[in-house]
């Protein structure tokens, strides 16, 4: 008697094999997933971060030495401030700013940098 086909186990070897494999790709994809995700609020927050020293520099050049504001509707959950110090007058004046991007659940992302103020 000569039967050809698959026995039970070597179905369930099998199907166990083909279970581990999906579980290791959808966790990889999933970890794809939040590594993307972390890194398009990461973009954004640099973006944000990137218009505040904007605004803070804009600032310096029209002598307000402090501000703060938001970014709009699109990001009503951020708020930006800075704030400017003399740091040295040798011909042309030298100021560090201080810009901080505030999130609601995020916290502070702090920025330092000089600026000379040639006006």
């Amino acid at each position: 008697m000569n039967r050809s086909g698959f026995t039970l186990i070597e179905v369930l070897v099998a199907l166990a094999i083909l279970g581990v494999a999906m579980f290791v790709l959808l966790d990889s994809h999933y970890s794809a997933l939040r590594m993307q995700s972390a890194t398009v609020d990461e973009v954004e927050l640099r973006s944000l971060l990137e218009l505040a020293v904007a605004e803070a520099e804009l600032g310096l050049l029209t002598n307000n030495l402090t501000g703060e504001g938001d970014f709009g509707e699109r990001f009503s959950d951020y708020r930006y401030s800075y704030s400017s110090e003399l740091q040295g007058t040798d011909n042309v004046p030298l100021y560090l700013i201080r810009v901080t991007v505030t999130h609601e659940s995020r916290g502070d992302t702090e920025l330092e940098f000089f600026v000379f103020n040639p006006s």
